[in-house]
């Protein structure tokens, strides 16, 4: 990324994205559902939650850097001409044709 984003801004989108996904029901729902599941009653609950949820936290980290790396090396060669080019022209291909199937169903 070239742009220069204000260091208030940022902190201001982190915290935002933060509170929303601190917040998420799902997410509430997963860790109440899920996680006790794998808890030992004979051993202390404290520390089995913080050990299966730091292992959680640390492999949802790694999945969203691949992801944004992944995503940023796509975008990177998404902006060459020969591929959008292509790009458009396979999308325009696949409309054309699930409308076809859809006039003639």
């Amino acid at each position: 990324m070239t742009e220069n984003i204000d260091t208030e801004v940022w902190h201001a989108i982190m915290a935002n994205a933060f509170v929303i996904t601190a917040l998420n029901p799902k997410s509430i729902v997963f860790f109440l559902a899920f996680l006790p599941q794998f808890i030992d009653s004979g051993k202390s609950f404290i520390t089995q939650s913080l050990i299966l949820g730091s292992t959680f936290l640390g492999l949802a980290l790694l999945s969203v850097l691949l992801y944004s790396l992944l995503s940023s090396l796509v975008g990177q060669h998404m902006r060459l001409p020969l591929i959008h080019l292509w790009t458009n022209r396979i999308g325009g291909i696949l409309l054309i044709g699930a409308g076809g199937m859809i006039a003639f169903k």
